[in-house]
């Protein structure tokens, strides 16, 4: 079976991944629109370069297959936990790491999620019940449910932050996705970000 390694500091952690390779916590889901925002569908690469995407700040973690880690502290080769169109978590390796700066971001549930605006993250359909899509950050309400990487979470509160900060985003094969926030847990779509990000 194959074996994954984590680069972290020099220190590498080698893990076995046993059969099934996936496991879901959820069951009779369906996730569409796996593609970027700008090219929906499709199961492999990220955005386009031009998209006006998005990043995360750089206090947020994510999920790895031994834990939970800063995104300062990955680098591409690195292993992270993704999602499939049919619900299951799965391995996927960080190709490349995009550092960017914004003049603002978002803060969802009180800083749970440090984002930017055009950042799609994994919400429930709102007319429909077992289907999930991708969502830009600016387009979100509260009531939205957001996929967690154990259920699901309902968004309380949204909030713009006028603050410049650096920012990580990363591209990953084969799902374009990972789980990021203060402690790894929120499903975000990866993407490439803007080459100058607007104000």
């Amino acid at each position: 079976w194959p074996i994954a390694v984590n680069n972290i500091n020099g220190i590498s952690t080698i893990f076995f991944i046993s059969p099934p390779l996936f496991y879901s916590p959820h069951t009779g889901v369906n996730i569409i629109n796996t593609g970027s925002p700008g090219n929906p569908g499709g199961g492999q690469g990220g955005g386009n370069e031009g998209d006006y995407l998005g990043c995360l700040s750089s206090g947020m973690y994510l999920l790895t297959p031994t834990g939970i880690l800063n995104i300062t502290k990955l680098i591409s080769g690195d292993y992270i936990l993704s999602n499939d169109q049919n619900g299951l978590v799965g391995i996927s390796e960080i190709r490349k790491v995009i550092k960017s700066h914004y003049f603002y971001y978002y803060s969802i549930n009180n800083r749970e999620l440090e984002i930017t605006y055009e950042h799609p993250v994994c919400i429930k359909n709102r007319s429909e019940e077992n289907n999930w899509h991708f969502e830009s950050v600016k387009n979100l309400v509260t009531g939205d449910i957001i996929r967690t990487s154990n259920g699901e979470k309902s968004v309380y509160s949204i909030e713009r932050v006028n603050e410049e900060l650096n920012t990580w985003n990363f591209t990953v094969t084969p799902f374009n996705n990972y789980f990021a926030g203060n402690k790894g847990q929120y499903l975000c779509h990866n993407v490439i970000p803007p080459k100058e990000p607007p104000s």
